[in-house]
């Protein structure tokens, strides 16, 4: 069985606004070379569908510990994850419309705290 990687299937009409969503570790803004494959993907649904609209928001999340205190991630997290994101798809030829971030996290409820720590990706055809 071979281990080469195999290409991507290219994305196919009709196109329709599709949100992308990259995952973060705790009070981390470092892409990982995991995050690779999925910014190339975000790419190329941008160029084949024509996008007119690329959003990039970051988030910041909070963590429930066993002890029931609550873990915050440092202020500007949200921000620092959304441009740069922001940066490596300008890189990639494909710049962002819009880029914000929300520095207020959800409450913290425990298991699914996780989920919060991204950043989204919309793309607008």
């Amino acid at each position: 069985m071979s281990t080469a990687a195999v290409a991507p299937k290219k994305p196919e009409p009709p196109f329709s606004e599709r949100e992308f969503v990259i995952q973060y570790d705790f009070d981390s803004d470092f892409l990982f070379a995991r995050n690779t494959r999925q910014l190339t993907d975000i790419v190329e649904y941008a160029r084949v569908s024509g996008a007119q609209e690329v959003k990039v928001t970051g988030y910041r999340g909070s963590t429930l510990l066993s002890n029931g205190n609550v873990l915050l991630e440092k202020s500007d997290v949200a921000r620092l994850r959304a441009e740069r994101v922001a940066e490596v798809l300008k890189g990639l030829g494909t710049p962002a419309s819009q880029v914000r971030w929300i520095a207020e996290p959800p409450a913290a409820q425990g298991a699914r705290d996780f989920e919060n720590r991204r950043v989204a990706v919309r793309i607008v055809p």
